[in-house]
């Protein structure tokens, strides 16, 4: 037995109440979320998002940056750490463990990803739910949407707007100096009215969307059973 909808109603990002209540430190990080890779070498090879090779070049890429903006620390966050374990990644560990306003978070205490989010002043993100949540927040979040040799694919499937998706390294280093020396707001990259749109508008009430949520079922099942 199964139910088809007849039509969907957004209903707003709940976890992003999550982030909206943590204090925000309004301090100089920047939070760059990235994939998990494979613990096999050949596996990760069929990979193209996760192998091994487009790891090091995210892990370089965020070396880079953090070089670049050496005024702002940089945490990276990933589901898991067991691939850090992993030979290949060595040597460029090496050189994230000697960059002294980079580093790898080791915290996995529940909502701690939401913590991160809420205390920094840019999120950068491969592929995630968490963007839907964070821009719901009132969060600037950039995408990273490049993996080596694989096209951007981000952009063919979600409709962000494509000035907060970054398809090389260089594009994003240009949108991080753009967000971080305030030469352009939020808004130019994606408008407050398309925010609205997507996920209603922002309140001061950390319980606002389960509320919204729980009066627009009532209001339809009321709609529903005057109908009877």
């Amino acid at each position: 037995n199964y139910i088809t909808a007849k039509s969907f109603q957004p209903l707003k990002q709940i976890r992003s109440e999550l982030i909206r209540k943590f204090t925000n430190k309004n301090k100089k990080i920047i939070t760059i979320f990235g994939y998990n890779t494979s613990n096999n070498q050949i596996r990760s090879m069929h990979e193209p998002l996760t192998s091994f090779k487009v790891q090091d070049i995210f892990l370089n890429d965020c070396i880079a940056l953090s070089r670049k903006f050496n005024d702002y620390k940089f945490i990276l966050r990933f589901k898991s750490l067991e691939w850090l374990k992993n030979n290949y990644f060595k040597k460029t560990l090496g050189k994230l463990k000697k960059s002294i306003n980079i580093e790898i978070s080791r915290n996995y205490n529940f909502n701690e990803s939401y913590k991160l989010c809420a205390n920094s002043q840019l999120i950068i993100c491969r592929w995630t739910s968490l963007i839907d949540e964070a821009l719901a927040a009132g969060k600037k979040v950039l995408i990273y949407d490049y993996a080596g040799n694989s096209s951007p694919i981000t952009q063919e499937y979600f409709n962000y707007n494509n000035k907060i998706i970054c398809k090389n390294f260089i594009e994003l280093q240009e949108k991080i100096d753009l967000l971080t020396n305030r030469k352009k707001s939020f808004n130019d990259f994606i408008p407050k009215n398309k925010l609205i749109k997507y996920y209603g508008k922002l309140s001061n009430n950390k319980d606002y969307t389960k509320i919204s949520i729980r009066n627009k079922i009532e209001k339809y099942l009321l709609k529903k059973d005057s109908n009877k």
